[in-house]
């Protein structure tokens, strides 16, 4: 058969186009080996490949573009299929539309909306076959929800109805979205324009055209060949779908039934409350196990010992089962009474609880687990993670330590070692089972939860940290794949002036890359089990992560990397006189020191430094780095001469100190290389350079952080992103707060990944505020976020800022109210809930400020985290019972009125 491939693209200077099939003819799959199109017209591409064909062959195919470095375009969605049939044709011409990437329609067939909102139980022609009469098949995919409408195409010519609605030809469903129909054109001989419409099946009659130009096509009569037309997306570009959502942590959740923290099983009633308030999603913080210690420092969801382990704190005891003894039963249910009665969570004894309950409950059954069919399955087919966890948990508990570092002989993961640990005739092995026996129960657990959401048109949304925790089942087991010296964390922001350091170790993206990423597709087909849509936190991190040195404690003393470096002759050629002791390193001099500790100065100069010359200081060797300095200050014998007021005092001035350089010197590969220290301008080493000196460091700062990267980030970025798109067909959305590259926004876009836009966070450096009648409609707006503080707490910080964004955001004139009132409130909801955003969701303690009566007396209680706060105890609790907030009437009521009014319905 002679196979004829027709396709529009605009391409770029640089780029090729090439197709790529299952058959030898296109490669069989290898893209090294896919074929070439030309270019012959306009946009248009055109190949013609002699194939051979069996009675039946299904081809599948796809597109794919070549740059100039060789880097691949690939479209979006599945490939094509055809079903090559050589008793239908011996020359087949398939004119294609390009599946762009970032075309908004594609989110339409993410798992939020083809499981959920728009799940479709309307029936499909399994049978259906070419027929020998056909000369033309066209086809179009429609992802929305089409019921009681038919698709139907009308066009220029009689044989297409001569644009007469009434005489609209429909098309036949033949799949999820596929809408295609079989003309015999075979008399017709002329340039054909049409269009694809709604065609109302009450009335019997074309309602609605898509929009845009009509689509064209010449049709000649040729009777060996056939002419398959796949028109790809219906275009209504006016069909911009828009929802509403909550954001609540689910150990912030409050229930009658709950155990002193939040539960998956409350989640339940969260969706009962959304469904009142006509709210489609409720996103959550990390789910996943965070026990290093069992004390209150665990909290931090963002500090997971497990990617793939669910958290135990999250498991509802009664859906486990009863104790056998009752009076023991009784015990736990006083204590769950009296849990339950605290304002915030407590930790520490919550999780002790539930631990004592479980291993108890799983001491007198374990037994029967023997003959459980699927607790036995899930263990088998979770074991690559749930074994090394389960070992790993056991060897926390027995070493009192999650720093694997100090097991001894267990301190470096074999093979070996987990199957000695995880052995089932093992004395210690019920200690390393209790461990499945969790984890299973909470996947059934939240897996419940997943089904009752989709069952009342809710989804449930994610998140995934961008670190990982240091001391975890996955540096332990894989720390090839992290750079183990290094710690993540990101450049001074508005959460943190001296910038935030996680502590976590970077990834090493070579040695992910080698294959394909599979860290990271396993940890998100886990998530996908339990969320349809997920917040990719930091996703800057794709394009290069702020890595600061181990010796470093704070953010301020990192760099970015991937980067372009500074070598020495660039300084020397731009005429600067650079020396490592002046630019590299601490700049101190007396008036430094009397700035920085005033009547401390001197117990600082003889504790910390020494004089190299007059008025010169450098630190001591044991004082060198700021991990150093903690260690001092970290052992209260040091701390005996100083009075305690000033004790974090001087420790913050030390680390000013030496976090006083203009530019941080690594090794590289060929020799010592430069990164300029973010905000040098607020040194003191930079305050008291020359006129001549500043410019120079001035045009090398502004270089390093907004023009030489730019590139290398966003081909780091393609590299490593498409694979997290594509693993699953969760809604990806991005968190691209902070100093964000102009290339962010284009990638994201070019990937359908949203963006995440915050009223107080602007993205154009230019302005103090967002307005969310600015907000793309691929994004989402938000009020707030778990790192800043909650509305009304916002409003009340800076009583001047509140007053520019009454007059200037908020439209009114006048002076500003000194609270945020419920009205205020209102008005700022408005903007979100009304802007183009695709969608609007809004914390849930914002939404309980909507309602005076209702709040929380005192709004900083609300606030989840602190990122300046390396110490933050997370342990917010929502004041109010879901039970009872399903029953508030006139609060539901007034959310939904919002939501409804706005069209997020």
């Amino acid at each position: 058969m002679k196979l004829i491939f027709k396709i529009n693209y605009h391409t770029i200077w640089g780029q090729r186009l090439f197709v790529t099939g299952n058959i030898k003819e296109l490669g069989k799959g290898d893209k090294e080996k896919a074929v070439e199109i030309s270019y012959y017209n306009g946009e248009q591409w055109e190949l013609s490949l002699d194939v051979s064909v069996s009675e039946n062959t299904k081809l599948s195919y796809s597109y794919f573009v070549k740059d100039e470095k060789g880097r691949i375009i690939s479209e979006w969605g599945e490939d094509r299929v055809l079903e090559l049939n050589s008793n239908w044709s011996d020359e087949l011409i398939v004119h294609d539309q390009w599946k762009a990437e970032d075309n908004p329609q594609n989110l339409f067939y993410t798992t939020p909306f083809k499981d959920v909102f728009f799940k479709k139980d309307i029936s499909i022609n399994t049978d259906y076959e070419l027929k020998q009469t056909t000369t033309h098949v066209f086809s179009i995919r429609v992802p929305i929800d089409t019921e009681g409408y038919d698709i139907c195409i009308v066009g220029s010519t009689d044989e297409f109805g001569n644009w007469d609605k009434s005489r609209a030809i429909l098309l036949e469903k033949i799949s999820y979205d596929v809408y295609s129909v079989q003309l015999d054109l075979s008399e017709m001989n002329s340039h054909l324009e049409y269009k694809y419409g709604f065609y109302d099946k009450q009335t019997k009659r074309l309602i609605e055209f898509e929009s845009g130009a009509n689509r064209r096509l010449f049709i000649s009569p040729d009777g060996n060949n056939k002419v398959i037309v796949n028109d790809e997306n219906f275009i209504r570009e006016f069909v911009k779908w828009k929802g509403a959502g909550v954001a609540i942590p689910v150990f912030s959740l409050r229930s009658k039934s709950s155990f002193g923290v939040g539960e998956f099983q409350d989640l339940k009633l969260m969706v009962d409350w959304a469904v009142k308030a006509n709210l489609k999603l409720i996103q959550v913080l990390p789910i996943n196990d965070t026990i290093a210690a069992r004390g209150w420092m665990d909290s931090n969801p963002y500090a997971a010992i497990s990617v793939f382990a669910l958290h135990p704190i999250y498991l509802n005891l009664d859906k486990i089962g009863k104790l056998s003894s009752s009076f023991t039963q009784g015990v736990f249910s006083q204590l769950q009474e009296e849990l339950n009665g605290e304002a915030t969570v407590d930790y520490e004894k919550v999780l002790n609880a539930k631990f004592r309950y479980v291993k108890q409950y799983f001491t007198e059954n374990r037994d029967s687990l023997r003959n459980d069919v699927k607790y036995q399955e899930f263990v088998k087919e979770n074991a690559d993670w749930l074994k090394p966890y389960a070992a790993f948990s056991f060897l926390r508990d027995i070493n009192n330590t999650s720093d694997f570092s100090k097991w001894g002989k267990y301190s470096k993961f074999t093979k070996s070692i987990l199957e000695e640990i995880t052995l089932d005739k093992a004395i210690h092995f019920a200690e390393v089972e209790v461990y499945y026996f969790i984890q299973y129960h909470l996947h059934k657990q939240m897996l419940d939860v997943k089904n009752y959401a989709h069952e009342n048109g809710v989804v449930l949304k994610g998140d995934i940290p961008i670190g990982i925790f240091r001391n975890s089942v996955d540096a332990w087991t894989t720390p090839q794949l992290f750079n183990m010296d290094m710690q993540a964390g990101a450049p001074p922001d508005d959460f943190s002036v001296t910038g935030q350091n996680w502590g976590s170790p970077t990834y090493n993206w070579k040695e992910m890359a080698k294959d394909g990423y599979s860290w990271w597709v396993m940890r998100l087909e886990k998530l996908s089990m339990y969320f349809d849509a997920i917040r990719l936190d930091h996703i800057l991190g794709f394009f290069r992560i702020w890595q600061i040195p181990s010796h470093a404690a704070e953010g301020i003393l990192g760099y970015f990397n991937p980067a372009i470096p500074l070598k020495l002759n660039e300084f020397l050629d731009r005429g600067l006189k650079f020396t490592t002791a002046r630019y590299s390193k601490p700049y101190i001099r007396e008036h430094t020191l009397i700035n920085l500790f005033g009547e401390n100065t001197d117990y600082v100069k003889n504790t910390f430094l020494i004089e190299k010359d007059l008025g010169v200081f450098n630190l001591k060797d044991e004082f060198s780095t700021q991990r150093k300095v903690e260690g001092f200050f970290n052992n209260d014998s040091n701390l005996v001469k100083i009075k305690k007021s000033e004790i974090e005092k001087i420790r913050k001035g030390l680390f000013n100190i030496i976090s006083d350089i203009l530019f941080i010197e690594v090794d590289g590969e060929s020799g010592k290389e430069y990164h300029p220290r973010i905000r040098m301008h607020e040194t003191f080493s930079y305050k008291e350079l020359d006129e001549h000196s500043r410019n120079i460091v001035d045009y090398f700062y502004n270089d390093y952080f907004y023009n030489r990267q730019e590139s290398l980030w966003k081909s780091n970025a393609l590299d490593i992103l498409p694979t997290m798109k594509y693993a699953t067909n969760m809604l990806v959305c991005g968190e691209d707060l902070g100093m964000v590259p102009r290339v962010v926004n284009e990638v994201m876009h070019d990937l359908g990944i949203l963006s995440l836009e915050v009223q107080r966070m602007p993205k154009d450096p230019s302005k103090e505020f967002f307005h969310p009648a600015d907000a793309p409609y691929m994004s989402v707006v938000t009020t707030s976020t778990h790192d800043t503080s909650t509305l009304r707490s916002w409003w009340e910080e800076d009583y001047g800022r509140s007053q520019r964004f009454y007059n200037h955001i908020l439209g009114n004139s006048g002076v500003a109210p000194f609270y945020a009132d419920s009205w205020v409130i209102t008005e700022i909801m408005n903007q979100h809930i009304y802007s183009p955003a695709m969608w609007a969701i809004i914390p849930l303690q914002d939404l309980f400020a909507l309602d005076d009566d209702l709040k929380l007396p005192n709004h900083n209680a609300e606030r989840i985290n602190d990122p300046s706060n390396p110490h933050q105890y997370w342990n917010y609790r929502m004041h109010l019972n879901l039970e009872y907030l399903i029953e508030e009437y006139e609060f539901n009521s007034n959310i939904k009125y919002l939501v409804e009014k706005s069209g997020r319905k």
